[in-house]
């Protein structure tokens, strides 16, 4: 027989077996449709995938939101390629968690959707390199945050790509491209060599920066507001780092709809190491005026009502002019503020604010008129320092008294002067919703009144740490902790009560009700010299809007010489995430509730707030 019969006589054999199992699928199929008529009542379902041998829940989550389920009806063909398809994905899943030996079993059942998995060891990894690479191996482990022999998990590996190239690009490689990774497996040892490759091109200079200004009508910002924020300079080695401290310089402006930074084609000298760029600033200004209108209520105070109208860079040079409203119950401020760029020199902010204040509260009323203004000079990205003047002018009805004396009746106006000195350090990823860092605000005012001279201090210390992130969310806790310390120098006894310290409230101890920290006389808050205060706030979020908090915060407010109990605050609340930062709700609790002398609770079994932003 010829070599070509016997491939016809092959070819029509396969041909006949196809048909005969089509065939009896297609009297299968018959069967299983006259059932479903005669049986009405039973439901259709789609089967789920079934696996055995994984107990993993980021393995199996995975394998939901990857894996192909068939329908209920295939043909032995479709099943054969169905089963090839998900064994392959099954096994790239679980390489991704670092089992390389794992074994696949699909079920031999044709309506069955089951395979079984037996993982074996799990993999670690044994070594991680970059070719070419600057750096040596000890100090690419710290650049990925990869470590010797840790289980090899591929989301770490994949987003190392990431440090990799911002590494590069910070040290003027601006072209750099980072390809998927390279595996090596060392069965005998279970082991995995990660081999990251790069291509770093020249490094590259920076030749000019170009500033491309967009508007719905004529451009109003002038360009030297812009350069006086820029960073480097012709000539200088790109560095994406001064890039990106750029962007988050101009951002806190509001001045901008849309900012991009880009870089134009490269031009290589192929007899020079360097190959040199233009940055590219494309910038949309933002509409110049805008009305605001928000709210905050707590059970500890009254329902505020906030509103403000801001006009954006009236002068082309990013300055604005801002008023603003605070009406309640117990306040009424009204608060005109100008703000000034590059006085004297770059990177300079005058503020100066006009600001009228009523208060009635529990401790005394108010009436104030004040102006001040403030200097600003930014120190590189992270630093300020500031000094000003104010000037006061106040009157103030003392309402903490004895029960056999008279409310203070003296209706006098009375003048203040002082000279603020700041110190601001912020090193946090962000202004409403810090995820990490470090700020620290510092305050010392000397102040004059008539005879009496005596300077108020205040520092705040926060801090945020991220932890637990896991493999498929980039939210995980966030631990939030402060403290801070006020103190008054100079004779306390003769001070009016608005410049005493007060503790307790929405942004203090939640626990307790509004300045009720401390000593009280008749059920009010005396207030203190010298105030301390600390917190700690666990945040998480369940997903991209949702969040919630937990907290505890301590502090103690006092003068010299008196000896008051720390008072503790605990509570939960939750977040609402949206552009504008959080809309947050906190359910707060005093651990000790406070009775006066006619055995009557002073302080409110929870107290409810409701704000936007996070607490601190």
């Amino acid at each position: 027989m010829s070599l070509f019969k016997l491939q016809l006589y092959c070819y029509v054999l396969i041909l006949l077996c196809y048909v005969a199992e089509v065939s009896a699928e297609k009297t299968d199929e018959h069967k299983t449709v006259t059932t479903t008529v005669a049986s009405t009542t039973e439901k259709q379902y789609k089967p789920q995938l079934n696996i055995t041998g994984i107990k993993d829940k980021n393995i199996l989550k995975a394998i939901n939101e990857q894996v192909e389920v068939a329908t209920e009806k295939t043909t032995a063909i479709e099943r054969k390629f169905w089963i090839e398809r998900n064994t392959k994905t099954l096994r790239k899943i679980i390489h991704t968690f670092g089992y390389f030996d794992a074994k696949i079993v699909p079920a031999n059942d044709r309506t069955s959707k089951k395979f079984d998995v037996k993982l074996n060891e799990r993999y670690r990894i044994g070594d991680v390199k970059g070719q070419p690479s600057i750096l040596l191996a000890d100090d690419f482990f710290k650049l990925t945050g990869l470590k010797k022999w840790d289980v090899f998990l591929g989301s770490e590996v994949s987003s190392a790509t990431n440090k990799i190239r911002d590494f590069y690009q910070e040290n003027g490689f601006a072209f750099v491209h980072v390809k998927t990774p390279d595996i090596e497996l060392d069965h005998k040892n279970k082991t995995v060599n990660v081999i990251y490759n790069i291509d770093t091109g020249k490094i590259t200079k920076i030749r000019n920066t170009i500033i491309k200004i967009k508007c719905r009508k004529s451009s109003k910002l002038l360009e030297p507001f812009i350069r006086n924020r820029i960073t480097w300079k012709t000539g200088d080695i790109y560095n994406s780092k001064k890039i990106n401290q750029f962007k988050d310089d101009l951002v806190k402006y509001q001045l901008f709809s849309s900012l991009e930074v880009t870089l134009s084609k490269l031009e290589d000298d192929n007899n020079s190491e360097y190959a040199y760029a233009d940055v590219v600033l494309n910038l949309e200004e933002a509409p110049l005026r805008s009305i605001e209108l928000g709210a905050k209520f707590s059970t500890t105070q009254t329902f505020n009502l906030l509103a403000s109208w801001k006009h954006y860079n009236i002068d082309g040079r990013g300055s604005t002019l801002e008023v603003l409203g605070n009406i309640s119950k117990d306040e009424q401020t009204v608060k005109l503020e100008h703000g000034y760029y590059d006085l004297f020199t770059k990177n300079q902010r005058l503020s100066t604010q006009v600001k009228f204040v009523r208060e009635d509260e529990t401790s005394y009323n108010l009436l104030k008129y004040c102006t001040n203004t403030m200097l600003w000079q930014s120190i590189g990205h992270r630093l300020e320092i500031g000094i000003g003047g104010l000037g006061e002018y106040s009157k103030t009805i003392d309402k903490v008294v004895e029960d056999d004396k008279e409310i203070n009746k003296n209706t006098k106006y009375i003048q203040t002067f002082g000279i603020p000195i700041g110190l601001k350090f912020n090193f946090t990823d962000s202004i409403l919703d810090p995820h990490s860092g470090v700020r620290i605000d510092t305050t010392v005012t000397p102040l004059f009144s008539g005879n009496i001279a005596y300077s108020r201090l205040l520092t705040s210390v926060y801090g945020y740490f991220g932890i637990n992130k896991n493999n498929y969310s980039d939210y995980g806790v966030v631990c939030a902790v402060y403290a801070k310390h006020g103190t008054i120098c100079g004779n306390a006894s003769l001070l009016t009560r608005d410049k005493m310290f007060f503790a307790g409230g929405a942004n203090s101890i939640r626990g307790y009700g509004e300045k009720k920290i401390g000593k009280l006389l008749n059920r009010r808050p005396y207030g203190g010299s010298s105030l301390i205060e600390a917190g700690l706030e666990c945040r998480f979020r369940l997903n991209n809007t949702i969040g919630g908090v937990v907290f505890v915060e301590t502090g103690k407010v006092y003068s010299k010489g008196e000896q008051q109990n720390w008072m503790t605050g605990i509570g939960f609340g939750i977040r609402y995430y949206t552009i504008m930062g959080p809309v947050r709700v906190d359910v707060a609790f005093p651990t000790k509730r406070r009775k006066d002398k006619n055995n009557r609770y002073i302080d409110s079994p929870l107290n409810i707030y409701v704000g936007i932003g996070q607490s601190f």
